[in-house]
């Protein structure tokens, strides 16, 4: 059974600002450093965000859990996700501990009848909840046996790592329904798309005078002010090549460009209607739900038809008018093709020559 850290003079720093402001512990005795950030703004104030860097690199059969003790009567039962699609509902076995361990993809909670804590991670890792109201998620290990679950040898090649994690706590408007299909709130769908999609940042770093003015393209609507319905998301948005052979004999020469048409993919995400959706009102658009209108996303960018396909975008199913709502079922994804509108160049001037070697 895992034991308490004790900490030997440990390193707390404690910083307070108007974005944000965080608490971080560095441990002496064990190279690990603990940090909540607790954000003042935006959808990311309705969780602590947690970041734990591990390096056990000079410990020897040695695993560092995090472990989370909350008042919520939780009992035996917990859940974790598959694959990050859906919840599994979980029971504490009377087992040795490793046994009661399940994957965590990316998700795991732990509710009763009053109150919800979820625990969302940026990486995979084995989940448990070994006491009631409590949930632990497993940071890192090392063996110098094979402990006969397929590896074959033990594990001592530890890196220094990084591990990510959003914790969130939610009140529930109904009791729990033991028959019900256990699903995340929309709210934290949202947030494990932040943890794992952040929003990448540049660093100019050419000596551009300052005040510089750059010429960036602003995006906009084709109707204002108009959102997603907050459970469907843009999953993929990939241009489709178009390639074309020489007609002179004898050679191997191919031409391809980056063709008119692109493959979009669309996901609605399954959600538990008992949780609040105010968080997302300044987000998303909370009516409407599971609908898309790919006109009034892009404008006039595309053409109005565009062609159902599968998600491969091999398949077509159907053309469809891009300009009217189609709807979208709950826990699935959808695969669109679509035209750019024609702007009146050869489009094969700008292919790119591939030669053909043997």
């Amino acid at each position: 059974e895992a034991k308490a850290i004790e900490p030997e003079n440990p390193i707390i720093i404690v910083v307070e600002g108007v974005l944000q402001s965080y608490i971080e512990v560095w441990f002496q005795n064990v190279t690990l450093r603990h940090k909540v950030t607790l954000y003042r703004d935006g959808i990311d104030k309705f969780a602590l965000d947690i970041s734990n860097t591990i390096n056990i690199t000079k410990q020897r059969d040695y695993e560092l859990v995090m472990n989370i003790a909350t008042g919520i009567e939780s009992r035996r039962t917990f859940y974790t996700d598959s694959n990050g699609f859906q919840m599994m509902r979980r029971k504490k076995m009377d087992i040795p501990i490793q046994g009661n361990f399940y994957p965590v993809a990316s998700s795991a909670f732990i509710e009763d009848s009053h109150l919800r804590m979820t625990i969302l991670a940026a990486q995979p890792g084995g989940g448990a909840s070994l006491r009631s109201g409590e949930l632990e998620i497993m940071q890192d290990r090392t063996n110098s046996y094979d402990d006969g679950h397929g590896i074959g040898q033990g594990g001592t090649d530890n890196l220094e790592t990084v591990s990510k994690f959003k914790v969130m706590f939610e009140v529930p408007n109904q009791k729990v329904d033991p028959d019900a299909v256990p699903l995340l709130s929309l709210p934290a769908h949202h947030q494990i798309h932040n943890l794992l999609h952040p929003v990448p940042a540049f660093v100019e770093t050419s000596a551009a005078s300052p005040g510089a003015s750059y010429n960036f393209t602003r995006y906009s609507p084709s109707i204002q002010n108009y959102f997603l319905p907050c459970d469907v998301g843009l999953v993929l948005s990939h241009p489709l090549p178009r390639y074309k052979d020489t007609e002179r004999p004898q050679d191997t020469t191919t031409f391809v460009h980056v063709g008119d048409k692109v493959g979009l993919i669309f996901n609605r995400v399954g959600y538990d209607k008992r949780f609040s959706i105010e968080p997302l009102r300044s987000t998303c658009s909370c009516g409407n739900m599971g609908t898309l209108n790919v006109h009034k996303l892009f404008g006039n960018m595309y053409e109005s038809k565009l062609q159902r396909t599968g998600l491969s975008f091999v398949q077509e199913l159907e053309e469809i008018d891009g300009t009217q709502d189609f709807f979208m079922k709950p826990m699935d994804m959808y695969g669109f093709t679509v035209k750019f509108k024609k702007i009146g160049v050869n489009e094969w001037d700008h292919a790119i020559r591939l030669n053909a070697t043997s």
